[in-house]
């Protein structure tokens, strides 16, 4: 998978009623990746937006989602976005009697289409253990 650093998210007050967020991050791809692209491999970015509150997290915004645009040729790829939302989609505490500041993180997302996933689950046939012994039903 790429790997992904110099992430950040900027919260900038727009007027009395929205908020600029602004996003940014590089994504690295290997030489393994790239190779992948000549044979179809590409990506997804999904960007979502969650409040945090002590332990407990919630999903506030999706901010994009969609087809990461990179080549076979992409070593690295820059990306800055930039999105006006209203103040009230990053209140994470709703439903409170107080003003509490709202604690917001970013979360960046790289996923592979066309390729398996990196974890198999299967499961054997059952067998049943009881008192009597054990039954195999698909002997």
């Amino acid at each position: 998978m790429p790997t992904i650093t110099e992430q950040k998210l900027e919260l900038n007050k727009s007027g009395t009623d929205n908020v600029e967020v602004k996003v940014h991050y590089v994504a690295h791809f290997s030489i393994l990746e790239r190779n992948l692209m000549k044979l179809g491999l590409t990506f997804n970015e999904q960007i979502d937006l969650f409040g945090i509150d002590g332990r407990n997290s919630k999903f506030l915004k999706l901010v994009r989602s969609g087809p990461l645009q990179v080549t076979a040729a992409t070593t690295e790829k820059t990306v800055d976005l930039t999105q006006t939302v209203p103040r009230a989609v990053l209140d994470e505490d709703t439903g409170i009697f107080f003003e509490d500041d709202d604690e917001i993180v970013c979360r960046i997302q790289i996923s592979t289409v066309g390729f398996p996933l990196a974890i198999k689950n299967d499961f054997t046939d059952q067998v049943i253990l009881s008192e009597q012994g054990v039954f195999n039903p698909n002997p």
